[in-house]
């Protein structure tokens, strides 16, 4: 069921829109990953979900009929996983006197106009003018989720970022030698033949 499931992620135009828009505030670039997002997710109230076990480890009553187990949190391929994590960490921040972008639900901003997000999944751009809001931020969030934060962003959802709160570059040179190092010894073969 789509409306059950699906969960939505940033673009990147989007994301170069909130580059642009940092950069033109002057606002420092940090990012933060949660560590196992999904299983920091517990499952909604009034809904029950199931799972079995491996089938080495599977499990039968007396009359042989198979155990299933009730989730308590959340997990990594259940279908829902996604979307109960976006919802989870969503409603955190509105808690947390962050707005939700009525045209990209990704994106929030802080009601005092200093700190935007851009969430894709577990990865999370932030864009902060003010230093004590996003210290108080990282505090609050460290104290709910498993979460690092990177006081720099010197790479984004695979894209290196190089600058200062004045001028910012992203590019994906990185991503492209890597790429080329995986492949080298096909493409070697390639232009032997």
């Amino acid at each position: 069921d789509y409306g059950d499931s699906y969960s939505p992620t940033i673009e990147w135009e989007a994301i170069r829109m909130i580059f642009s828009i940092g950069t033109s505030r002057r606002m420092r670039r940090h990012s933060c990953d949660f560590a196992n997002a999904f299983c920091q997710t517990k499952m909604p109230e009034g809904q029950s979900f199931y799972c079995r076990m491996p089938k080495r480890y599977r499990m039968f009553d007396e009359n042989g009929v198979e155990l299933v187990y009730p989730l308590n949190m959340s997990l990594y391929g259940t279908v829902q996983a996604a979307l109960l994590w976006y919802d989870n960490v969503s409603q955190w921040l509105i808690a947390h006197d962050f707005r939700r972008s009525e045209t990209n639900p990704c994106v929030f901003a802080h009601t005092s106009g200093d700190m935007i997000l851009t969430l894709y999944v577990d990865d999370v751009g932030i864009w902060a003018r003010d230093s004590e809001l996003y210290s108080k931020f990282m505090s609050d969030l460290k104290a709910d989720y498993d979460v690092t934060f990177q006081d720099t962003m010197s790479e984004y959802l695979g894209a290196n970022v190089e600058g200062n709160e004045e001028t910012v570059y992203v590019h994906i040179a990185d991503y492209i030698d890597s790429t080329y190092e995986e492949f080298s010894d096909a493409l070697a073969e390639m232009d032997a033949d």
